[in-house]
């Protein structure tokens, strides 16, 4: 075997907290230098691996919330490390105080140090910072499950599904965290048994209806519907961003207007606009979709941020201050079915382009939720509409693919408030001057309608949720949409 040049390693303590924000404990982790390992002849497959999309997460809970499943959630201790790495012949150098420490605790160790105090170690496991890492993990666990009689989910390749005594058991996995569903008790607990062999480490397993994942509290206690917030990520963020008071709603009238003679921010101000801005989206994508629409437009605002944007910032600082108990609460219907609320603001952008909004339920509470800028200019409102539902039908369509490759048969319906672009969607292309110029593509919904994929109904503007991800709403209307868009009724 040919071993390939060193490289470096480094050594992190970090502290470990709880989702509810308490002290957990101190990890050390030896981590390697990948970024000095030559990538000219990886393949994407040799370093790409997959992890379990938030939509899918949310489904999967909400579906176990309402067949009454347990919940279990499991970490694997130093997961990377079960994986073979050997056959790479990656070398790496222990620096002079790794190595000292690694001589005290067996001096058998000391034979090896360098005239500098270093040690050379070829890897025989998956560490972590190497690039193939995080897949030659994935590929060692779906082993392991494959062989345990799981079957990996045809679109998600993190969904692991077995059917023992006729109640299926769904396993998801997220890099090293895993959540387990089964209404079997003992199924969920023989699967972990049987990984903790294979790992010669105990899991740490979570179980009882409140349970961390991924830094979200999912809480089951109340029967038929799962209620998911991040406090602790809340408060952290809050005091990162030190902004104080409140207010009722995250965006002003104003937050698409951009002033060309604004002063821009100094470029320590804007690598902390960048940073919040990011840590507020990721909050948005999850438990948090009141606050997407001013983030999402914040987003196209990192590389020429303005004083306009940080005090468009603050509001959004300043609503979450006040409101910061908000999570979203999961609930799927006992017939299933999948549900898009699509809408579109006309013209709103600088440059006139439209706004899209949109909110994936099984039921109640947002399985997914999308709020960007069209990517085209249109020429009126219901061809915003029209653009808006071509867009966004497609992972409403994929939503229920994936619940029928889980085995669950559902229907699919799209709201719109817009009689118009309903007419366009359901009949097609035709001689009308006002559409002549639409691209033929925005009229494949006709076929998807035909087909039976899809069914556009319309819904009044005062009950189209997907309304407050497309403009700026406040008072008591903002409180409805809000409460209705994250099922929120505690």
């Amino acid at each position: 075997m040919d071993l390939k040049p060193p490289i470096r390693s480094h050594m992190f303590v970090t502290e470990k907290f709880r989702p509810d924000g308490s002290f957990d404990r101190l990890k050390a982790r030896l981590v390697a230098g990948g970024d000095m390992q030559p990538r000219e002849d990886m393949t994407y497959e040799e370093v790409a691996s997959p992890t379990v999309p938030m939509p899918v997460l949310f489904m999967i809970s909400a579906i176990a919330a309402r067949e009454g499943r347990i919940v279990k959630t499991a970490d694997v201790p130093t997961a990377y490390l079960n994986a073979d790495n050997s056959h790479l012949g990656i070398t790496m150098v222990l620096d002079k105080l790794t190595a000292q420490i690694l001589s005290d605790m067996d001096s058998s160790y000391s034979s090896y140090l360098r005239k500098d105090g270093s040690i050379l170690v070829k890897l025989n496991k998956a560490l972590y910072g190497c690039v193939e890492s995080a897949r030659l993990w994935y590929d060692h666990l779906k082993s392991n499950l494959v062989d345990y009689g799981f079957t990996e989910n045809p679109l998600v390749p993190c969904v692991f599904n077995k059917v023992v005594d006729g109640h299926q058991c769904t396993l998801l996995v997220y890099v090293d965290d895993l959540k387990c569903t089964c209404v079997d008790e003992k199924v969920i607990d023989d699967t972990f048994n049987y990984l903790s062999q294979q790992f010669n480490s105990t899991l740490k397993v979570s179980t009882g209806p409140i349970q961390p994942y991924l830094g979200m509290i999912f809480d089951y206690s109340k029967p038929g519907v799962v209620c998911v917030t991040m406090p602790a990520y809340v408060d952290d963020l809050l005091r990162l961003a030190g902004v104080s008071g409140t207010i009722s709603s995250p965006a002003a009238d104003h937050l698409f207007h951009v002033r060309e003679k604004a002063v821009l921010l100094g470029q320590d101000q804007k690598s902390q606009f960048h940073t919040l801005v990011a840590k507020l989206l990721y909050l948005a994508k999850r438990t948090r979709p009141d606050i997407l629409l001013p983030i999402s437009f914040l987003t196209s605002r990192t590389q020429a941020s303005d004083v306009d944007d940080w005090k468009k910032l603050e509001r959004v600082f300043r609503y979450l201050n006040g409101s910061r108990e908000l999570g979203i609460v999961l609930e799927a219907s006992k017939d299933p079915i999948v549900e898009g609320y699509i809408d579109a603001s006309y013209g709103v952008h600088a440059d006139c382009r439209s706004h899209t909004g949109m909110l994936i339920t099984l039921g109640a509470g947002p399985i997914e939720v999308k709020s960007t800028r069209q990517k085209l200019n249109t020429k009126s409102s219901s061809e915003a509409e029209l653009v808006a539902c071509s867009d966004m039908a497609s992972q409403v369509i994929w939503t229920k693919n994936f619940l029928e490759s889980q085995g669950i048969k559902a229907t699919t319906k799209i709201y719109q408030d817009n009689t118009s672009s309903i007419n366009l969607e359901t009949r097609g292309v035709n001689s009308s001057d006002r559409t002549k110029h639409v691209s033929i593509r925005y009229f494949w919904l006709k076929d998807r309608v035909d087909s039976g994929d899809l069914e556009i109904v319309f819904k009044p503007t005062d009950e189209m949720l997907a309304d407050l991800l497309t403009k700026p709403i406040h008072g008591k209307r903002f409180v409805q949409l809000r409460n209705r868009l994250m099922n929120w009724n505690f």
